[in-house]
């Protein structure tokens, strides 16, 4: 059983999944119960679901397995399957819930003295640390596991505190920091014959990476790779990641009208899986492409919606970075803020009042309303009042109080 469920799981790894073996391991644990001490079958499943896509089942069949821990009263595990449903948490973009429940992992880890399991622990604290912007606590976690893994010659666990490392750099908008680990990474992972990028995410980064950094060429090489590799395994989640990126290349290489479509079925991709926090890094990119493609308007709320998702998240050097490119698409939309003028004026807008009946009210003249809309429209980004409307009615325009300066 555990012979057959290891051999699938190595076969996954490199890149030739056997959904039948480890089907056949699993039954086997479901006649004869799980292993004690070693990672059973329905692990190593719920697993290789994850590195697929399936957040559904990889969240529910993990729940499972802990709850079965805590009716055998096998906390040595424990950990390690808190370990495994943190990560599954943070790749839908549940941040707090993922801190939770890495919390509860190192817990329970110093509880039974499992020094092993707590060092294990550092890469998905220092993943959702990465995610919710504190990149000075996420890269200090990383370098304190690169030391570990490094210093017990775990070459295929360096990648993921590098891994980290390059997340927190394109974040920070570090182009050529997050180029160089991440290609590093890459490498690594194609030296020790790893073909599931699934396993270890980190190809459509170093390709995001390296496409900020302006090597257009080395990017495209690296996205076959991933689009070879997507195919081979037939993940729903390294598929929408390729597609995401052969739309980043399209907009690098200048076809941002090719690269929107690309971008926006990516995204949906994601968003149908669940994957929030890719979901939203899409739109952004989608965003950029409306605006190489002259479309303000339309890129002015895509990169809204981008920087409103990553808000949610609690995702703030990325939240951060979506409001820079709204800025820059619609200057003044990023903040919602309208002069006092120009909020009464939204105000009545959004209350169906038609031009005549707005200079009534304000006391001025048609032309000077026409006047001020105009600049609302440009402030926002937008072309309508339709649109102004929505916004408004959204909470996405703050309403300036007092009097013009």
């Amino acid at each position: 059983m555990v012979t057959a469920a290891t051999l699938a799981h190595l076969e996954a790894v490199a890149g030739t999944p056997r959904p039948d073996l480890v089907q056949r391991a699993v039954s086997l644990e479901s006649e004869v119960g799980s292993p004690s001490i070693l990672i059973g079958p329905r692990t190593l499943r719920a697993k290789q679901a994850f590195w697929a896509g399936d957040l559904a089942f990889a969240e529910t069949e993990f729940d499972a397995i802990l709850a079965d821990m805590a009716r055998h009263g096998n906390e040595f595990r424990r950990p390690f399957g808190l370990y495994d449903l943190a990560l599954v948490h943070c790749a839908a973009g549940d941040l707090a819930v993922a801190r939770e429940l890495v919390d509860q992992a190192l817990e329970a880890a110093r509880d039974s003295e499992d020094v092993y399991a707590e060092g294990w622990l550092l890469y998905p604290l220092a993943l959702v640390e990465a995610w919710l912007g504190r990149a000075d606590e996420a890269r200090a976690i990383a370098h304190r596991l690169l030391e570990r893994v490094r210093a017990l010659d775990m070459r295929s666990v360096v990648v993921r505190p590098l891994a980290v490392l390059g997340l927190v750099a394109l974040s920070e908008d570090d182009a050529q920091e997050a180029a160089a680990v991440l290609v590093g990474a890459a490498e690594l992972l194609e030296v020790m014959g790893y073909a599931h990028p699934g396993a270890f995410p980190v190809l459509p980064d170093a390709v995001e990476a390296l496409v900020a950094a302006g090597d257009v060429d080395a990017a495209g090489m690296l996205l076959e790779r991933l689009e070879r590799e997507a195919a081979s395994v037939q993940s729903a989640w390294a598929l929408a990641a390729a597609e995401r990126c052969g739309g980043l290349l399209l907009l690098a290489r200048g076809d941002a009208e090719a690269a929107v479509p690309a971008l926006e079925s990516a995204g949906a991709a994601f968003a149908g899986l669940g994957y929030r926090p890719d979901a939203a890094r899409a739109l952004l990119l989608q965003g950029r492409a409306l605006l190489r493609s002259g479309r303000r308007s339309a890129a002015a709320e895509s990169l809204s919606e981008a920087r409103d998702r990553f808000a949610a998240m609690g995702a703030a050097l990325w939240a951060a970075r979506a409001a820079g490119d709204l800025e820059r698409a619609a200057p003044g939309r990023a903040a919602g803020e309208l002069t006092a003028t120009e909020s009464r004026i939204a105000g009545l807008v959004a209350e169906g009042r038609k031009n005549r009946e707005i200079g009534e009210t304000l006391y001025m003249s048609v032309a000077t309303v026409e006047a001020h809309l105009t600049r609302i429209y440009r402030k926002l980004g937008i072309r309508s009042r339709s649109e102004l409307t929505r916004l408004v009615a959204g909470g996405s325009v703050t309403l300036a109080a007092g009097e013009d300066a």
